[in-house]
């Protein structure tokens, strides 16, 4: 996003450094996620964001699901 947004006030080496560190930060914390559940002292994080429509007595809501399986694939 920033560098899409800010591509030429940054340059071209600036995209790249800031592209790099972006994907960087988001490997180190999906492997420090997913050594969490390796370890044994994370447990599953299931939060609903909100609720986007509730029609009768069923109720649509936005959230998140973080377990094993998804630990891995953010690794992955």
């Amino acid at each position: 996003l920033i560098a899409g947004l800010f591509g030429n006030n940054i340059g071209r080496s600036g995209e790249h450094t800031v592209t790099i560190l972006g994907v960087a930060a988001s490997a180190v914390l999906s492997a420090y996620v997913l050594y969490g559940f390796i370890e044994g002292s994370r447990g599953k994080y299931d939060e609903n964001v909100y609720t986007w429509l509730t029609m009768g007595g069923l109720d649509f809501s936005v959230g998140f699901l973080v377990d094993r399986l998804t630990a891995m694939m953010m690794v992955v």
